[in-house]
């Protein structure tokens, strides 16, 4: 874990660190990164090599020509003039010929970055400090707990007071709740009915009462009109 506090990788062109990748004047973030690709381009020698063959034959028989005298004798001059500048060409081309070795990084954006290196030991140590960056950026993220992982949201308290409902409040009293469909049955029946028939009588004598009351005071209303009907004549 040291290490991965510190730089992984640096060179002329690129440094690596855990969250940061530089190249030149440019920064990216290495969580940024999802994919690595490791090319090696090896260039093709063999067209150097036989010019070079070529370019040594002509100059040898070149110079046997001028060493017996052959006429004309600025024949086999040009003929060494064009040997060893076919010579030179190739031997340089031989040098300059050199395998280059490239790592791509692409990003979340789809942007690609290439790095190119001559010497396989730079590409591989590039490559390996990139993926050692990468896996430092992955394990830090997953120590976190996962939201679409179920069971970490069934563990977490907010989880679990949405997930529980019926749970009462603390220090509350449990309310036992009896299904609503559930038809009661027996002392329950009996409980039910009871108050049906104390109030039913009430119920039934309440207008008989009022019929009672009517009929008494229209006859109070008659009587006390039957009397005073004698006062009014005299």
């Amino acid at each position: 874990m040291g290490r991965m506090r510190g730089e992984l990788y640096r060179d002329q062109q690129s440094s690596v660190s855990p969250s940061w990748l530089i190249n030149g004047r440019s920064r990216y973030a290495i969580r940024t990164i999802t994919q690595l690709d490791y090319h090696s381009i090896r260039m093709p020698k063999a067209p150097a090599r036989l010019m070079l063959l070529v370019g040594a034959v002509l100059s040898v028989a070149s110079l046997r020509f001028i060493v017996i005298g052959a006429q004309p004798a600025v024949i086999p001059f040009i003929m060494l003039a064009g040997s060893l500048i076919l010579v030179t060409g190739s031997a340089c081309a031989l040098r300059l010929a050199r395998s280059q070795f490239r790592v791509d990084v692409t990003l979340q954006d789809g942007v690609r970055i290439s790095l190119m290196r001559t010497r396989q030991a730079q590409a591989d140590n590039l490559l390996e400090a990139l993926s050692d960056a990468v896996d430092c950026q992955q394990s830090s993220v997953g120590e976190l707990p996962s939201v679409s992982s179920p069971t970490s949201l069934s563990s977490h308290p907010l989880r679990q007071s949405v997930a529980q409902p019926d749970e009462a409040p603390f220090g509350a009293a449990p309310i036992d709740e009896a299904p609503i469909d559930e038809a009661p049955t027996g002392a329950a029946q009996s409980s039910l009915r009871t108050p049906a028939r104390n109030i039913s009588p009430v119920i039934a004598t309440e207008p008989q009462r009022l019929r009672d009351r009517v009929v008494r005071l229209s006859g109070l209303l008659a009587t006390l009109r039957r009397r005073g009907r004698p006062a009014d004549s005299a």
